[in-house]
């Protein structure tokens, strides 16, 4: 989930360094675009780390980098599907269903560093 938001900043923060390089934009204007940007895919946001300062003909000019160890947290910390539903013909039913999906290698290390486990008498299923 991170990952594609992650792309949709990097793709949007390359085509606004294309425009601040073929036409002179002002620096609060291009700092609020990014400031949309951000808070439009906060979940990546943290991610990069990003500058825009005044170039010599006036313009914006707008500098990113990716910031790695916020990655390794945003990886770790993605939770996993976890649901109930009521399964059968009628409302009243009572035959209930848990469905829960396999974590990932980095959720795992993080529920083992919890100290949490999944119980054993649900099937898990793979994540996709």
């Amino acid at each position: 989930m991170t990952q594609r938001f992650e792309t949709k900043i990097k793709e949007s923060l390359l085509r606004l360094k294309a425009g601040c390089e073929k036409k002179n934009r002002e620096v609060h204007k291009v700092e609020r675009q990014i400031g949309r940007l951000l808070a439009k895919n906060s979940r990546a946001a943290k991610l990069f780390d990003i500058k825009v300062s005044k170039a010599k003909s006036g313009g914006a000019i707008v500098e990113w980098s990716k910031v790695d160890g916020s990655r390794n947290w945003a990886t770790l910390s993605a939770g996993c599907f976890a649901g109930t539903f009521q399964a059968g013909q009628t409302k009243n039913s009572g035959i209930l269903a848990r469905c829960v999906s396999k974590p990932t290698d980095h959720q795992q290390i993080l529920f083992d560093k919890l100290g949490l486990n999944l119980p054993a008498k649900i099937n898990l299923k793979p994540m996709s």
